[in-house]
């Protein structure tokens, strides 16, 4: 009965309060039929086994008593991650010396047999594993269910180039690759422990945990470049440089085998971060202005301040004012056709740092203001009408909710020449045309021509300075 109980928990039997060999060999008994019990006994003997084993494989043995009495001893209380799998005690007979023990005088002689009891625990992480909750036979259909969906998914990515079919090849991905390696890591595992020597799993074992840190890597690089830099592009009709994902998967790359290191190697990471950190400084600072460059070309394209087209105006640290239009935006420049005629390449950095006017968008317009210098001898009553009526209902005058079209004050005096004259303001805001140059010509014509008529209706003298009559002093 002893020989019987130690093996059956050498080999993990787990036999329980609630169900013991007696118990199963009695019922092994009853489904023998009449025909079995005409066989011999060995016959019978190896049915019974088989039956035994059928029992126990479906699950019958609810616990072992000696997992829970360790279990609830907290034996394993300074193991912490570790559960117990299986566990064992066995007795044997051995012959220790006595060494002159007077104890052992008379058991006739030098070396008498001891009993010995030994407790065997097999331990095994406290993780989920796939093997604790897919039986292994499922594997084989679970592997080419997923070959298919990963198939599929390079299909749809061959055949399709919408950005509809890329979300859907990519939560092919997503699914069926952690499912194809689970799959194929555990049936080649199992093989390996059956015909191959322990160095040979060993080796599967460690490259299956090196793909198991890569291929997260992988879909993460694909998950970037679609869901990112994909729509970038769309957004801004313009192709990410090559540079920017290539240095995105290398660092993604990079903390996969820095994961591979420590936790499937067991090495520490100091001087391989030293040695990581030491280059990235090195290659930072020999491509520090292209690197600045080119982000700050990905956040003029996100936020679009300006587009080509458009007329900018912007100072440039230590330089003078540069005015013209844009007729390029690249990841690193962007390129203006000045107003004198010549193109001019501005650094991205430099543009995302300046303060940048917009001469093509405006909301309120364009402000102009009009100088009228009148003899102070002329009535300020008499000035004011004719002003007002002189602007009043100009077509290039904007109108902005809420605010006057115009509005017309008296400074004060000025010295012109060698004489005082009153100057009178003017203020109105027109609009902009495509090429972003205001109007101020077109609306500052009209003024001058109704005023200079009014002016001579009622007899006024007009002694304008030549250079108040145009639209010297339009700003935007």
């Amino acid at each position: 009965r002893h020989n019987i109980v130690y093996v059956s928990d050498v080999l993990g039997m787990g036999m329980t309060h609630n169900v013991t060999l007696e118990s199963i060999l009695k019922k092994s008994n009853a489904a023998i039929t009449t025909h079995e019990q005409k066989e011999g006994i060995l016959d019978m003997l190896v049915k019974r086994l088989r039956w035994i084993g059928d029992f126990l494989y479906s699950g019958s043995n609810l616990s072992d008593p000696l997992i829970d009495l360790i279990s609830h001893t907290n034996v394993l209380v300074g193991a912490p991650g570790w559960i117990i799998d299986k566990a064992w005690l066995s007795q044997d007979i051995v012959p220790y010396s006595s060494q002159g023990d007077p104890s052992y005088v008379g058991f006739g002689r030098p070396v008498p047999d001891f009993s010995k009891v030994e407790l065997g625990i097999i331990l095994k992480p406290d993780l989920i594993r796939a093997r604790d909750i897919i039986p292994s036979q499922y594997f084989w259909y679970i592997a080419i269910f997923s070959g298919i969906g990963s198939l599929l998914a390079f299909m749809l990515d061959k055949k399709y180039g919408k950005q509809f079919w890329r979300v859907q090849s990519f939560i092919l991905r997503l699914v069926f690759w952690p499912l194809l390696l689970i799959s194929l890591g555990n049936i080649v595992l199992d093989d390996a422990l059956r015909y191959a020597t322990p160095g040979v799993v060993e080796n599967i074992w460690t490259i299956y945990n090196v793909i198991s840190w890569f291929v997260p890597a992988l879909l993460l690089v694909i998950a970037i470049d679609r869901f990112i830099w994909m729509s970038l592009e769309r957004q801004t009709q313009r192709k990410i440089p090559d540079i920017v994902r290539l240095l995105t998967a290398a660092m993604i790359f990079l903390f996969a085998l820095f994961g591979v290191v420590a936790y499937v190697f067991n090495q520490t990471l100091t001087s391989l971060l030293a040695t990581t950190g030491l280059s990235a400084m090195i290659i930072g600072l020999a491509i520090k202005a292209n690197i600045a460059n080119v982000f700050s070309g990905i956040i003029l394209n996100i936020e679009k301040p300006f587009s080509i087209g458009d007329k900018i105006m912007f100072t440039v640290p230590r330089s003078k004012e540069i005015k013209g239009k844009v007729v390029d935006i690249t990841w690193r420049t962007t390129r203006i056709e000045h107003e004198l005629g010549h193109i001019v390449s501005v650094p991205n950095a430099k543009m995302s740092e300046t303060e940048i006017h917009n001469l093509s968008i405006t909301n309120s317009g364009f402000l102009c203001d009009l100088w009228v210098y009148v003899d102070p001898q002329v009535n300020q009553e008499q000035i004011m009408p004719l002003l007002k009526s002189a602007i009043a209902d100009n077509p290039h005058i904007m109108n902005r909710t809420g605010i006057p079209p115009f509005s017309v004050v008296l400074l004060g005096m000025r010295n012109v020449g060698d004489s005082w004259r009153a100057l009178y303001r003017v203020r109105i805001y027109v609009k902009g045309n495509p090429d972003g140059k205001p109007v101020c010509t077109k609306a500052g014509d009209l003024f001058w021509k109704r005023l200079l008529k009014s002016f001579q209706e009622a007899e006024i003298v007009w002694n304008q300075p030549p250079l108040f009559i145009t639209d010297k002093h339009c700003e935007h």
